[in-house]
């Protein structure tokens, strides 16, 4: 029996200063791929406050709101259906608020879309300024908006509705051409929860 051996040729040594180089090369190379990943990263989470944000009043839109209020009421379903391992902090009752801008094609028509956008991001600021960092605030679409409370029922949901109307017909908004308008809103409250 005849083995044959083949000669492995050992591969050559390269300089130390070619080494560098591929080193310098390929850190250059690492530094722009994780420049691109932190660039789409950010991209990423700009999607994703676009897509549950609206731009012009920086509340969150409408789908943010159904599915915030979808956690909210599987929350309170499952209070309902297993009492017994309801969290100390556990969501009972929400109280929903509805509100509808009045006359607000008029004011579009009469005074332009800039001054209807304003009217909208102030209506925005007072529903920021009167409620608490746990409810939540949205556009519904158009001059609708939605306030859920947390922990509220009908009784508090009116009180707060009573409250931003009142908010809302004190404010005065500069629009066009330095004219002062006051808007009103039409509100609508409902409740659900363990104890509705």
């Amino acid at each position: 029996m005849s083995a044959s051996v083949e000669k492995i040729e050992k591969p050559e040594e390269e300089n130390p200063e070619a080494l560098k180089a591929k080193v310098r090369l390929l850190q250059g190379q690492l530094t722009e791929a994780l420049n691109v990943i932190g660039y789409l990263e950010n991209e990423v989470e700009n999607y994703k406050e676009m897509a549950v944000n609206d731009k012009l009043t920086g509340l969150k839109n409408r789908r943010a709101f159904e599915e915030e209020l979808m956690r909210v009421a599987k929350e309170i379903h499952f209070g309902r259906v297993y009492p017994e391992r309801r969290q100390k902090f556990y969501i009972k009752d929400a109280a929903l608020i509805f509100l509808d801008i009045d006359n607000f094609k008029k004011v579009n028509d009469t005074y332009g879309h800039l001054s209807g956008d304003k009217v909208l991001q102030e209506v925005a600021a007072i529903l920021k300024q009167h409620t608490r960092d746990t409810d939540f605030t949205g556009r519904w679409g158009g001059e609708e908006m939605v306030v859920m409370l947390l922990g509220a029922g009908e009784k508090e949901g009116a009180q707060k509705a009573e409250e931003l109307r009142n908010a809302l017909m004190a404010k005065e908004i500069l629009v066009k051409d330095s004219e002062i308008l006051r808007v009103t809103a039409s509100f609508g409250v409902a409740a659900f929860g363990l104890h509705v």
